[in-house]
């Protein structure tokens, strides 16, 4: 809602970890929305969709500056299976695009996706009665959701980038170049403004793995310390 620059959002939320992550989520919107308000209309949206997507939860990561192990286990439980997620909604997508008169394989084609990206297998002993991606609100509005794909890298090379590279920070005093960049809205190709930023026309897993790295390392201790299987 926009009325006399008092912008706002309509939300039922309750006092929790993941409402406020889907809050900041949509104040970055709100945010672009007003950076780059003042472009011709034209201009007015994001370099591409994954920008969108990414403003928000990038500031997210200011919330915890210094991340321990366990908080660290948190936030990749909350962000990484979104990475998954996101390709396979839009692979299944495509697939039925390129199948359109093959219907009764459809349903086939979203299971042996989950399966191969996410290691979800059809429940045992379940009989669908019709297409179970249509579960997913984006799929039944057709709504592109790639985005949140290449949004999961690009929230890390934001985040890096006010953070100066190092892998963590509080964010404050960070935000002026953020804004600038977010001001440009669709000016201009979205690699040029991204390169602009981050210093690479690319989106690119760095970033992220870097975050990361403290846990991987964890983890992998631990898998070959209890010899724990992996995979599926």
């Amino acid at each position: 809602m926009f009325e006399n620059r008092d912008y706002r959002i309509m939300m039922c939320a309750t006092p929790t970890d993941s409402d406020l992550q889907t809050l900041i989520h949509e104040i970055g919107h709100i945010h672009y929305f007003m950076a780059y308000e003042k472009l011709p209309t034209v201009f007015q949206d994001g370099g591409n969709t994954a920008f969108h997507e990414a403003v928000g939860d990038a500031v997210t990561y200011g919330l915890h500056p210094n991340p321990n192990i366990r908080s660290l286990l948190k936030i990749g439980l909350f962000k990484l299976p979104q990475i998954g997620f996101g390709l396979v909604v839009d692979l299944w997508r495509w697939k039925v695009f390129e199948n359109e008169d093959n219907e009764v394989k459809w349903n086939e084609y979203w299971w042996e996706f989950n399966q191969e990206y996410l290691g979800v297998k059809v429940p045992e002993g379940y009989i669908s009665q019709g297409l179970d991606a249509l579960g997913k609100y984006h799929i039944v509005d057709n709504i592109p959701y790639i985005r949140y794909f290449y949004g999961s890298f690009l929230q890390h090379m934001f985040y890096d980038t006010m953070c100066a590279g190092k892998p963590y920070c509080t964010l404050e005093g960070h935000g002026h170049n953020f804004r600038k960049m977010l001001s440009r809205g669709s000016s201009e190709h979205w690699s040029k403004i991204l390169e602009e930023f981050t210093g690479s026309s690319e989106v690119t897993p760095e970033p992220l793995l870097e975050y990361y790295k403290p846990l991987q390392e964890y983890l992998e201790y631990e898998i070959q310390k209890l010899n724990i299987p992996i995979g599926w």
